[in-house]
């Protein structure tokens, strides 16, 4: 990421990773590095979160898609949870943890644009509804990482609209992560880890 004329793109299992792979290949004329989570491999696509609605954004500026789920409570919520690729399974769990059992309403954006940053995709998701608590989880070490960037253009936003938010990052170990699986969960960021948390931040 960062790197001037390379574009990255991440696949989750709330989308469909071939439509993906094959706007990567056919439609973008750029080199495209697509990072594909192995946590992902055996498991389902989602096609519907029930309670929630789902908006999917993208424009010509950035035309790999930004899947948004609300839970339709109008235009306050709770906060509005970050993620892409192999976090978004634990990042959809903990959402659906926090409303049933601690009556949080999360709302979820999903990012497949990884790089160029989907500037467009986020002021148009910042401007809709109260958001007064941002959450950003990412599997790798949150230090210099794909959340400081999108944070950064949330806080912009923000700060253009006159309005204010608190922020939560979330991220991996900042260490490399171990070939282990055993220790690759201890390195990496768990739907309970997330909850825990979101919890400590009210």
């Amino acid at each position: 990421m960062g790197v001037p004329g390379l574009w990255v793109v991440a696949p989750h299992i709330l989308g469909d990773p071939g439509e993906l792979l094959r706007q990567a290949t056919l439609e973008c004329d750029a080199p495209v590095v697509f990072i594909e989570s192995k946590t992902c491999y055996g498991r389902a696509l989602v096609s519907d979160v029930p309670g929630m609605t789902s908006t999917v954004i993208a424009d010509e500026a950035s035309p790999f898609p930004t899947l948004v789920l609300r839970h339709g409570r109008g235009e306050v919520t709770d906060g509005l949870l970050w993620c892409y690729g192999g976090m978004t399974p634990h990042c959809l769990e903990a959402v659906q943890h926090l409303k049933d059992v601690e009556g949080l309403h999360l709302d979820l954006a999903v990012v497949s644009q990884l790089s160029p940053v989907p500037a467009s995709h986020i002021a148009r998701i910042v401007e809709v509804g109260e958001t007064a608590l941002f959450v950003y989880a990412e599997e790798a070490s949150a230090e210099h990482g794909w959340s400081a960037e999108i944070l950064a253009q949330v806080q912009q936003h923000m700060t253009a609209s006159g309005r204010s938010c608190r922020h939560l990052r979330i991220g991996g170990a900042h260490t490399p992560i171990p070939s282990s699986r055993a220790l690759e969960s201890d390195a990496v960021p768990a739907a309970s880890d997330i909850i825990a948390s979101v919890l400590e931040s009210f």
